[in-house]
């Protein structure tokens, strides 16, 4: 019963730690692509 709760525990940690790890990506790439879109934004405003 207890290796079965320790595994479970493990796993919970390998999913949170993912999880966290696709966000903080997710989160570069949103502010990478907005700045890149107000940068075009821009660019077309210029011309």
């Amino acid at each position: 019963m207890d290796k079965d709760k320790l595994k479970l525990k493990l796993r919970d940690q390998v999913v949170q730690r993912a999880v966290q790890f696709w966000k903080k990506k997710i989160y570069k790439a949103k502010i990478v692509y907005t700045e890149h879109a107000m940068r075009s934004r821009k660019v077309l405003v210029l011309r």
